[in-house]
């Protein structure tokens, strides 16, 4: 009972997370430190990486995870040429490729999503191991360069094979029917060897009569005019200076009451086994998902949801760069192809422009006529409450929870899971200035999460000082890795100038391990990934030398202050010991 609990919270950011997060693997199983770690949380890109690490593709081992992650994304997603070679190599691989797509298309009436055709790309490049046929030695090596790489049609063959980035004639093959399932990853981690993935979706909760408690989901502020009337309300706030830790919780809570109801995004977690949502109190078997239900109750027999179309939806904040490509391949396309494409993106352009801020998926909703006032189990006996537009419509409609914050933090802090530790891996774009710590630390007050250390992200901006204008600053307010600490059960601090707390007993405060992918002068000081230009979060073609150079990265990042991480889990070890111990001899 004193061994820390630790989680991972990776971030998304496209193909720049994914192999970030697939380096941060690397290091945390090589230094053992993936050992200790019970559940790992992911966003869009990280999601991408952990599908292939817990898939017959890596095995669950990372150096596999770097070597099929460097073969399969030196070409585009939407590369066609490419995607009719895997999809025409083999009648296996059109049958899985295409079962995703019919399965969705009868799933929605007769029509596909933007996000549907995306994920079926993004699982005919990644979920595709290759098979040599001809080896070949290529005598030259590419050299490592930060540009990106065009997108050119890769010499195809009347065989189905293709010829890879190295020389080498591979005929690709998809992954079976039943290796692309969630619920098949269980294998790999039920002995406890390694966290259990946690893949996170939002449901995007629009702003109508009828919602009620809203102070279970999440704020949506992604809204940039109310973005700019919260900034102004928390400037005016800190100059308030309550020194009074009552004051400013009810002065918050009148500043809520005041506030008009806005759009809140909902978190859904995917995980080996269910599918549903802690701030609903619903979940249901993963297999299940995307049958129809009502009452509870399933109403058709399907079989589970390909994971290629749950990637799509995972990292639905993408499907805009499959729009834009369509726009520049649209005219090499059959006449009748053109006419449904067409529709399809007005579809998602529509839906963008006036519900939602990126296009969801739509499914089956699991919890369809279900009761809007449910008693939890636990001993406080909260009542949950679910909004009427959640359960009084058919179809529920799911994004990238990157919408929300990029870095997953709430599925670990549901109370069950009683985090004392969580790695906070950040490939994040606009690094220094995203809310995701506001955000977590303002979803931990309103959930009544205890112990989230106040004051932890980056140092918020202020005015310059002219005396220290000529003085030379570092590029980042923070290292490649940074610890917050909290000995609190609450997010306020003793008074106005401190960020040490005091906690009462019976608590657990987290310790947040902070891993953000900035320069590493150790490594490269050349290299930044907020700046190379192959690291834009939009790119979607790496070459072997690039992944090799943002993998080695974050390696580094995790091994360059391994024992700084490892004296803050002894230091929660002993803590957690020391309150054993004073508890027994009370």
């Amino acid at each position: 009972e004193d061994i820390p609990n630790i989680g991972i919270a990776s971030s998304g950011g496209g193909y720049r997370a994914m192999v970030a997060c697939s380096g941060y693997l690397h290091a945390f199983s090589n230094t053992g430190l993936l050992d200790c770690v019970s559940y790992m949380a992911g966003v869009s890109g990280s999601t991408w990486a952990m599908s292939q690490f817990y898939s017959p593709l890596a095995n669950a081992s990372v150096d596999t995870l770097k070597n099929h992650l460097s073969s399969r994304i030196h070409t585009h997603i939407a590369n066609l040429s490419n995607f009719l070679a895997v999809l025409n190599a083999s009648r296996h691989n059109a049958k899985i490729l295409l079962h995703g797509i019919i399965q969705r298309y009868y799933q929605q009436n007769g029509s596909v999503s933007l996000v549907d055709i995306f994920g079926m790309l993004l699982g005919g490049t990644l979920l595709t191991k290759k098979v040599i046929v001809d080896i070949q030695k290529d005598a030259q090596e590419e050299e490592y360069s930060e540009s990106i790489s065009l997108a050119e049609d890769l010499p195809t063959h009347d065989s189905g094979t293709i010829r890879d980035e190295g020389g080498e004639e591979v005929k690709p093959k998809v992954l079976h029917k039943n290796e692309i399932k969630l619920s098949r990853q269980q294998r790999y981690f039920e002995d406890g060897s390694l966290p259990m993935p946690i893949y996170c979706a939002v449901r995007h909760e629009v702003n109508r009569p009828g919602i009620t408690k809203t102070d279970t989901l999440s704020s949506d502020l992604n809204e940039v005019k109310e973005n700019e009337v919260e900034e102004k309300e928390t400037k005016k706030k800190k100059k308030d200076k309550e020194n009074e830790k009552r004051e400013k919780e009810n002065e918050e809570t009148k500043d809520e009451e005041n506030k008009e109801p806005k759009d809140l995004y909902q978190w859904y977690e995917f995980t080996p086994y269910e599918m549903g949502s802690e701030e609903i109190n619903a979940w249901i078997p993963i297999w299940s998902f995307g049958r129809k239900f009502e009452q509870g109750k399933n109403t058709q027999r399907l079989p589970e949801q390909s994971i290629g179309v749950l990637m799509g939806m995972f990292g639905s904040a993408f499907v805009a760069s499959l729009a834009h490509f369509y726009q520049e391949i649209r005219l090499l396309l059959p006449e009748s192809a053109i006419l449904k494409a067409d529709e399809m993106i007005a579809s998602y352009k529509s839906s963008v422009s006036t519900i939602h801020p990126i296009s969801p998926a739509s499914f089956p909703n699991p919890f369809y006529q279900m009761p809007t006032k449910v008693q939890s189990k636990d001993d406080e006996h909260e009542e949950i409450l679910r909004s009427e537009n959640l359960v009084s419509s058919q179809q529920i409609e799911l994004m990238d929870a990157g919408m929300d914050n990029n870095i997953p933090f709430y599925p670990l802090l549901r109370k069950g899971r009683d985090m004392d530790i969580i790695l906070s891996v950040d490939s994040s774009a606009d690094i220094q200035d995203a809310p995701h710590f506001d955000r977590a630390e303002g979803y931990a007050k309103r959930r009544g999460i205890h112990g989230w250390p106040r004051g932890a992200g980056w140092p918020k901006k202020k005015e310059t000082d002219p005396t220290e204008i000529n003085r030379a600053k570092p590029k980042y307010s923070l290292n490649t890795c940074t610890i917050f600490s909290s000995h609190s059960t609450e997010t306020t601090a003793e008074d106005k100038d401190s960020l040490k707390t005091t906690f009462p007993e019976n608590t657990n405060p987290i310790t947040l391990i902070y891993f953000p992918l900035i320069v590493n002068n150790n490594y490269d000081p050349e290299f930044d990934p907020q700046t190379t230009e192959f690291c834009s979060t939009w790119n979607f073609v790496y070459t072997k030398e690039q992944v090799n150079k943002l993998h080695g990265l974050s390696t580094a990042n995790v091994k360059d202050n391994i024992e700084k991480v490892r004296k803050a889990i002894k230091d929660v070890w002993a803590r957690k010991r020391d309150e054993r111990l004073n508890k027994k001899y009370d």
